[in-house]
């Protein structure tokens, strides 16, 4: 089965998140051991290729791995690294509130 990754699902619902109005991500009807290269990337997020590398550069995606000479990731993977970027964020912030609230009590 394929997949137009158009960051919707089949049943039209946003991917991962949002940007200006347009929904980014992997769609949820893809599945976890589903290959994407760079390309695929770029179209579910609403960025150019290079962007999708310059990401991985920052840490902001899984490594890749070569598949056929191309570079790729699995959809799990991708969803798995983003799962874990967030629950940090959350976390961080977190500690800002607890730190911030113990400077003002």
């Amino acid at each position: 089965m394929e997949h137009e990754l158009t960051g919707e699902d089949q049943n039209g619902e946003a991917g991962l998140a949002t940007l200006a109005g347009v929904a980014v991500g992997i769609p949820g009807d893809v599945p976890d051991d589903a290959l994407l290269d760079a390309a695929a990337l770029a179209r579910a997020f609403a960025v150019c290729r290079k962007s999708i590398f310059r990401a991985r550069d920052r840490g902001e995606l899984p490594e890749p791995f070569t598949f056929g000479g191309r570079l790729c990731w699995t959809a799990g993977a991708v969803r798995d690294h983003l799962r874990c970027m967030q629950a940090d964020a959350i976390r961080e912030a977190e500690r800002r509130e607890t730190r911030r609230a113990a400077d003002f009590a």
